[in-house]
């Protein structure tokens, strides 16, 4: 430890086993940014090169660091000051890309990670303390004296939905033991975390993880800012203003809940992306989001519920990127009614309409509705012929909805005919009772007759020019045949003559 410059070394070590790969680590207090240095390789009894398990990094005491992972962020750390004196205390910030839950293990203690809105007094707090927002994304924990500490992440998932302003307190007190049952869970692996004051955009803030990093996380190299310079008054600031005074107040729930067996050192050795629990957590949101969707989970708790966010933990080793994000977090909305943004149009029977129908989802403000269904169990939408025989429809019927949109490509009408009409249904899930009719649109018979008259044009043209091949080679013939009978009339000529000489002589 360097005790004039106040600065203390600290050491960061990945505890999983086994140890997944671990990129560049990123230290930023106030404005200067280091990075991690790695403690080199180390070999198993194989003789096989493991990826680095620990960190070393020279920080300043009794300020807040940030620690920023360019990989996914371990979900085991050890921390400890090494060589630090009791009274050293030093604050690290880790920033997670999802919102978790935490708790810390330092001298066979374990504490639980306290949720904030407002950022408390860190200096006043002892060793092992640590604070989570959900606004940020950020774990600060409290590193004072030599003792090592480890941050473990609980495997849960997160439901960030509000309801009107004056029902969380009630709905607070009886949403464990209703969703529990709803789950066929235990009822101490659900709990309410935190109620807050909040508008509809608080959710859209919660869930922006990209803005929260470029925030709290600048990249190593940045490229120079450019100094806008403007007189006046922003016209689109006015806007957002005026749009967040007119939105009413409302109250934003978190709910966790909680694997039965959450991670711990001792099931931590033996992997803890077993697929029992990734069953279970798929399931567990897999139920949410159909629930809210369908609007089963609004009937069961008597309060509306339009949008929720649903975070899942990263139980398998995946890098960060942008699609391993949106994959464990994302934010369903209730679809209430289908729109035709393409309406179809006829064209000859048999063959595919001139235009596909093309269909989306909207909620209840007319916004469209992206995010259909959990990943495994997608929704499907299927068409039919209003008041006409199914045998009548060809191509695909039946088509999956992809980014909150269902694209019919090869719908044909067998028959010919005005009025007709395509019927709209949601088949998957079963029971919802999302239905559209499109417009009226008319399919006509294709004539035959054209092809008929080229065909009949195509073998008279035939028989023509066989007809004049043939008078061709006649006159071809007569012209030959007479061309000899020329010149064979002067010789029979002089035969003559002569025959007429020889007899006058005698």
């Amino acid at each position: 430890m360097c005790h004039q410059l106040d600065l203390s070394v600290v050491i960061l070590e990945n505890i999983i086993t086994p140890v997944d790969p671990i990129g560049p680590i990123l230290a930023i207090t106030d404005r200067f940014a280091q990075v991690f240095v790695s403690g080199g390789t180390t070999q198993d009894q194989c003789c096989n090169i493991t990826s680095h398990k620990t960190f070393y990094s020279i920080l300043p005491a009794n300020k807040i660091t940030k620690v920023c992972f360019t990989g996914t962020t371990p979900r085991a750390l050890k921390l400890q000051l090494h060589g630090a004196q009791n009274s050293t205390k030093l604050v690290l910030a880790l920033f997670y890309d999802i919102p978790d839950s935490f708790y810390i293990v330092s001298g066979g203690e374990r504490y639980s990670t306290v949720l904030y809105d407002i950022a408390p007094d860190f200096q006043h707090q002892k060793h092992g303390s640590s604070f989570f927002s959900f606004r940020e994304n950020l774990l600060y924990v409290i590193l004072q004296g030599d003792e090592p500490l480890e941050i473990w992440t609980k495997l849960s998932v997160h439901l960030f939905f509000y309801v009107v302003e004056g029902t969380g307190t009630d709905l607070y007190n009886q949403l464990g033991l209703k969703l529990a049952h709803f789950l066929n869970i235990d009822p101490a692996q659900v709990r309410v975390l935190q109620i807050f004051q909040g508008r509809a955009s608080t959710l859209k803030t919660i869930t922006d993880s990209h803005s929260k990093r470029k925030r709290h996380c600048p990249s190593i190299i940045q490229k120079q800012r450019r100094v806008r310079r403007h007189s006046g008054t922003n016209l689109k600031d006015i806007d957002r203003k005026k749009r967040q005074r007119q939105e009413s107040q409302l109250e934003l729930l978190i709910v966790e809940i909680d694997e039965p067996n959450v991670l711990s050192p001792t099931n931590a050795s033996k992997g803890i992306a077993t697929s029992s629990t990734q069953r279970d957590m798929q399931n567990i949101s897999n139920s949410i989001i159909s629930a809210l969707q369908t609007g089963e989970l609004e009937n069961t708790f008597s309060v509306q519920i339009d949008y929720m966010m649903v975070a899942v933990p990263d139980l398998g080793n995946r890098s960060r990127s942008s699609d391993a994000e949106e994959s464990r977090s994302a934010v369903y909305v209730r679809p209430h009614r289908l729109f035709i943004d393409v309406q179809p149009v006829g064209g000859p029977a048999g063959q595919p309409l001139l235009m596909q129908p093309k269909i989306t989802f909207l909620d209840i403000k007319g916004n469209q509705v992206r995010n259909l269904g959990h990943s495994s169990s997608p929704w499907y939408l299927s068409v039919y012929l209003k008041d006409a025989s199914t045998i009548n429809l060809k191509g695909n019927t039946t088509v999956l909805i992809q980014d909150g949109w269902a694209n019919f490509s090869n719908l044909a009408i067998s028959s010919s005919g005005s009025n007709w009409c395509l019927i709209f249904n949601v088949t998957s899930p079963p029971g919802l009772s999302f239905s559209i009719q499109s417009q009226e649109f008319n399919v006509f018979h294709l004539l035959k007759q054209p092809r008929e008259n080229v065909f009949m044009l195509v073998v008279f043209s035939s028989a023509a020019s066989a007809i004049v091949l043939f008078f061709f080679f006649c006159c071809l013939f007569k012209w030959k045949k007479g061309g000899r009978f020329k010149q064979s009339k002067p010789e029979r000529s002089k035969k003559i003559r002569r025959f007429t000489t020889r007899n006058r002589i005698s």
